[in-house]
């Protein structure tokens, strides 16, 4: 994203980054039954959305598995951007565009725990796991 767009997202993104482990671990531990319309284990996280751009995001805890499902079901938001921050494990990004009514996925990138991926508005995306263990992130939307 380039500087000039990330500076107008910069407290939503600070503040994705402030949200702990220790405090999102045990809600995800708790909950172990798979979401089927995004294919992983969602918690939504009781805290006051952020306003930005006309916009309300709301955050998100997320557990992508081991195994058969791990991954997120390849998807899109028409409105606005879906930034994830990494809290444990390790994993593939993948994004793309849809063209000619098929999506052109971008070369994949390994992510790991720390980093913050930003996805665009439109941007197809799918996130797996490529770990041994569960990936965690946190993300708004």
């Amino acid at each position: 994203m380039p500087s000039s767009q990330t500076e107008q997202f910069t407290p939503l993104l600070d503040r994705l980054q402030e949200i702990s482990y220790s405090s999102v671990k045990p809600l995800l531990d708790h909950h172990i039954t798979l979401d089927p319309h995004a294919g992983i284990i969602l918690v939504s996280l009781d805290l006051t959305p952020e306003e930005h751009a006309g916009l309300s995001f709301h955050f998100h805890g997320a557990r992508i598995v081991t195994g058969k499902h791990n991954y997120v079901n390849p998807h899109y938001h028409n409105i606005g951007i879906e930034p994830y921050y990494l809290l444990s494990g390790i994993g593939e990004m993948n994004v793309g565009s849809v063209e000619e009514n098929r999506v052109q996925w971008d070369e994949p990138r390994l992510v790991e725990a720390g980093e913050l991926i930003v996805v665009q508005e439109t941007e197809v995306h799918s996130l797996r796991n490529k770990g041994d263990k569960p990936l965690d992130f946190v993300f708004a939307c």
